[in-house]
């Protein structure tokens, strides 16, 4: 019996071809598909859609940052984060950066040129980047595995209300992976031709670059194209005739090299060095991240089955990468760090692990057609690869039912800085505040790019409250959430009852 992975983009073929024996006719049935997925992605976006935003903070940095780069304030708001950092008395504050990479920021300036800080456009933005990794992932992809196999994966992707609510937040995690995928099909296309072409390699460079200024972790990319050559070099014994024949390794360093240097000279990066997280890690935190990354990847397969699936799944995913440890080095290398810094990274996101997904259920298709097992359906034999991913499409479907169309039926407000109260008690800080003030708030970044003050959180320490802030704003219903919620219950002297809503108090400290 011939091996399923070598039968895939043969019966991908075959099958076509029933149909048309015109070139022109295949690639629209191949690409029928993808388009309707992203006609459906788009169609749920509209669905799902508001003018809301939850409070989270990062999303108001890369905003900010994304502003200052059109108005030509990029120094004022660093300045402004730098303090908040600086003054702030959460004990972990240091995660945050005092600027993120500028990577979103310089891609998000089209969109707030062009909508300003409305949250319905920006969260199309978002979307139109998921709907790209729908067809980056099936470029990639079909030539590994075939065409059905690789629609199959997508529909995984098309059809995940854990990836389809992550749109509903302005984070850099979509653009990135994007970017990562167009990276490694530029990167394929290049090494297979011996005349890959000056700017195809150039091109190639800058999406490598691109996708490591949106997000640290690109540079794991680099360092996997650094790994893999090393190894294939190796397996040489070190030839020379490897390194003359591959000299756009060379030009890739250099260029990649060259676009650092002007993007370190030109804009502040304000990343702290992520060696000094390293007095962090502990066998239990990297115990607990393994868990809490398993539960983020069964999330991706079903939502009422714990971490069942990722029990289930994760040795047939690692099989896969094994078995294509030799077509897809590079992609096996970036995939296996990218596993590493999250076991050991202190702060743990759901979002972090959904930037690897797709290429987790390609490794897991990969892992299951190794096996060659193929189950009898009547007078037909269909792979075991196939019945389960029909199985777990079959659990996000019930999924996508029972999360994504409620909101086609009711109006979702979420709390966050867009609620009527948040904005009544903003439009107060900015007419009845000086642009000097520094504001205590649970959320300070937001509270900067919602009045242009300097803000900062405090926490069980009333005394710098009244050292270092002019306003002080407690929200009443979040109670010990990153605020000094004894406050909430009694007020000192010092503090002046200046404005109440259902939700805010906004006090004037006296000194």
């Amino acid at each position: 019996m011939k091996k399923h992975l070598e039968e895939a983009p043969v019966h991908a073929e075959h099958t076509t071809e029933k149909f048309s024996h015109n070139p022109r006719s295949k690639l629209a049935l191949n690409w029928l598909l993808p388009f309707i997925m992203a006609f459906f992605l788009l169609a749920t976006f509209f669905i799902i859609a508001n003018d809301y935003h939850d409070w989270g903070g990062d999303f108001s940095l890369y905003i900010n940052q994304s502003k200052a780069l059109l108005n030509g304030s990029v120094a004022q708001i660093h300045a402004i984060n730098k303090f908040g950092l600086e003054n702030s008395t959460l004990a972990d504050r240091s995660y945050t950066p005092e600027m993120f990479p500028w990577g979103w920021p310089i891609l998000l300036t089209p969109a707030i040129k062009l909508f300003g800080q409305d949250y319905f456009w920006l969260k199309l933005y978002m979307m139109f980047f998921l709907v790209a990794i729908i067809g980056a992932s099936y470029v990639l992809f079909r030539k590994k595995i075939g065409t059905m196999y690789s629609l199959i994966i997508v529909l995984c992707i098309t059809l995940n209300p854990v990836l389809i609510n992550q749109t509903k937040q302005v984070l850099s995690g979509f653009p990135y992976l994007f970017f990562v995928l167009v990276s490694l099909i530029l990167h394929k296309q290049v090494t297979k031709s011996q005349n890959w072409g000056f700017w195809k390699l150039l091109l190639m460079i800058f999406v490598f670059f691109l996708a490591s200024i949106i997000r640290t972790e690109g540079i794991l990319l680099v360092g996997a194209v650094f790994v893999t050559y090393f190894v294939n070099w190796a397996k040489t014994r070190f030839n020379k005739a490897y390194l003359i024949g591959n000299q756009w390794i060379l030009i890739f360093f250099s260029g990649y090299l060259f676009f650092q240097i002007i993007y370190q000279y030109t804009l502040p990066s304000g990343i702290p060095s992520h060696a000094e997280h390293l007095r962090f890690v502990s066998i239990d935190r990297v115990h607990n991240n393994f868990l809490a990354c398993l539960n983020s990847v069964s999330n991706c397969f079903s939502s009422f089955l714990g971490t069942t699936f990722a029990f289930i799944s994760l040795p047939f995913a690692f099989l896969g990468a094994y078995k294509r440890r030799k077509k897809d080095l590079l992609i096996v290398i970036y995939f296996f760090m990218h596993l590493v810094i999250l076991l050991i990274w202190p702060y743990h996101d759901s979002r972090y692990i959904y930037m690897i997904i797709p290429f987790y259920f390609y490794f897991l298709m990969v892992g299951l057609l190794s096996l060659k097992l193929d189950i009898q359906l009547r007078n037909t034999k269909v792979s075991l690869a196939t019945i389960s991913f029909i199985a777990i499409i079959s659990l996000l479907c019930i999924d996508y039912y029972n999360k994504i169309i409620p909101q086609a039926w009711q109006s979702v407000i979420v709390e966050g800085p867009e609620t009527g109260d948040a904005k009544e008690m903003f439009q107060y800080i900015n007419t009845h505040t000086k642009n000097k003030d520094i504001i205590v708030f649970f959320k300070p970044r937001v509270m900067s790019l919602y009045t242009g003050r300097k803000s900062l959180i405090v926490h069980d320490n009333p005394k710098k409250i009244k050292t270092l802030g002019d306003y002080l704003i407690l929200h009443k219903m979040f109670g010990d959430y990153l605020q000094q919620s004894s406050l909430l219950f009694r007020t000192p002297e010092w503090l002046n009852l200046k404005y109440e809503n259902s939700r805010f108090l906004v006090y004037k400290v006296e000194k």
